[in-house]
């Protein structure tokens, strides 16, 4: 009876007599999840020998539980007992088969893109004030079961008079799927919204409370995200009906244990470590490949308490965060850095031009053509990637656009090309990202150009660029 031998568990003492137990009869094999679970939370509190040790990672490597809500839970909680002391060593298990499977990812058939996409239709602008949903963008952009998601509604005045500062636009919001339905208001905006213009609206309110637009589930399956502008006619539109819009989202169930369990562990690992223990993860996932090493970076940064003050770091530490920061490129990274001050939150924004871009999916295309900036002005891009495939951004010297581009296509004779992110090392390359892997984005942080001139911008994965490419325009 599987309640008989839950409970006989429950009552056990947490020694190494009752791992001894659990070994003995092969419980961590149990038929029963309940049984399971339970052995893994007396793992969790009992001394473990190198054979308890190795039946853990044993279990935990072939689990197919990822779906199951307490589970995941119950392995994270070995990990992190006795001050990570597993989850340090599956963190090292991890950083070794991540290097070992470093390869470029295989060359994908491009006939089976659309080289041309749907073309958007004319927008028809309307007299007074018109407010739509132009489009709502999720983080990540490929959630899985359990992963909060933060939402960005855009909201556009296509009409030809500008909503005044001091006006609300109001906001409902509903997340509806799987059995699930969840409902929010977001009534913080009153910036103003020219005739033309289109703002981002990220916060809701909680009653007195202002809090990020985010929703999460346990449940993999589809989901409907809508929302609603001005349900109540606060706002005197000339047309009341295009004030709704919906989003598909698809949860997905989590990739395996192995990954799934450590970073459930990391981000409870990193609410109580002290800074300095964060860094030397840090410090060991430097050679992770690209999609692993993210994973980590975001745990930690989901899990660090950003209330904490004063913190500190030896020298040494500061010195690597320091040649980290010079390069980084992940927001949630940057995060980290700011809390524990090795950036200044907002220390550039007021002389940055930050601009968002992002691929087309199934287009091979940019979402922009052509921006401009000023000479010398610091720019941040923020480069999301939707589509199915890699993608980069590289910027060029000017008239030099070809040249790089066939020198990307080169590089797939290159076996180390995609460790290399398909990036040209020749000196008409000014600035470039790593390959964006599907649903993940990027910021590229750099100083423009002193010399006037166009800069093309363009995608180095093999094949892309006569396609794939753009120009940042530098004007006095």
């Amino acid at each position: 009876c599987a309640d008989v031998r839950k409970n006989a568990i429950k009552v056990m003492d947490f020694s190494a007599s009752s791992v001894a137990t659990i070994l003995k009869n092969n419980v961590l094999q149990d038929k029963d999840p309940l049984v399971v679970m339970n052995a893994l939370l007396l793992f969790s509190q009992s001394p473990l020998d190198a054979a308890a040790e190795q039946a853990f990672f044993a279990r935990m490597n072939k689990s197919t539980e990822v779906e199951d809500r307490w589970m995941p839970d119950a392995f994270a909680c070995v990990l992190t007992a006795n001050n990570g002391k597993l989850m340090k060593k599956h963190l090292q298990n991890q950083i070794k088969a991540s290097n070992s499977k470093k390869t470029a990812m295989p060359a994908m058939d491009h006939s089976m893109h659309q080289m041309g996409g749907a073309k958007a239709a004319p927008v028809v602008k309307v007299d007074g004030i018109d407010l739509v949903v132009a489009d709502i963008k999720i983080d990540p952009a490929t959630p899985a079961v359990r992963e909060r998601i933060n939402i960005t509604v855009e909201v556009k005045n296509q009409g030809t008079v500008d909503l005044e500062k001091e006006n609300f636009v109001p906001l409902d919001i509903r997340f509806e799927g799987m059995g699930i339905k969840v409902d929010q208001i977001s009534r913080n905006f009153k910036e103003g919204i020219k005739a033309g213009e289109t703002v981002s609206i990220t916060k809701n309110l909680n009653g007195p409370w202002v809090g990020n637009i985010s929703v999460g589930t346990d449940v993999v399956g589809d989901y409907n995200l809508t929302v609603a502008i001005d349900k109540a006619n606060e706002v005197k539109e000339s047309n009341k009906n295009n004030n709704a819009f919906t989003k598909k989202i698809s949860f997905s169930r989590p990739a395996d244990m192995n990954a799934f369990a450590l970073e459930s562990a990391l981000k409870s690992y990193a609410n109580k470590a002290p800074a300095d223990s964060l860094v030397s993860i840090l410090k060991s996932i430097q050679a992770m490949e690209p999609q692993s090493k993210n994973g980590i970076v975001k745990a930690m940064a989901e899990g660090w308490n950003y209330r904490l003050k004063d913190i500190k770091l030896t020298e040494a530490n500061k010195q690597f965060l320091a040649s980290v920061n010079s390069g980084n490129s992940n927001e949630r990274l940057s995060r980290l850095m700011t809390a524990w001050g090795i950036a200044t939150e907002g220390q550039s924004n007021a002389d940055v031009l930050r601009i968002k871009i992002s691929t087309i999916k199934e287009a091979m295309k940019f979402s922009l053509k052509e921006f401009t900036v000023k000479p010398g002005q610091l720019v941040e891009i923020v480069f999301e990637n939707p589509d199915a495939m890699q993608h980069n951004m590289v910027f060029t010297k000017p008239g030099m656009l070809e040249k790089v581009g066939r020198a990307g296509d080169a590089m797939m004779k290159d076996t180390k090309g995609a460790d290399k992110n398909y990036v040209p090392a020749i000196a008409e390359v000014l600035f470039s990202t790593p390959l964006v892997n599907p649903g993940q984005n990027v910021t590229l942080k750099f100083k423009a150009p002193s010399t006037a001139a166009d800069y093309p911008f363009v995608c180095t994965f093999p094949g892309h660029w006569s396609i794939m490419n753009g120009v940042m325009k530098v004007r006095n």
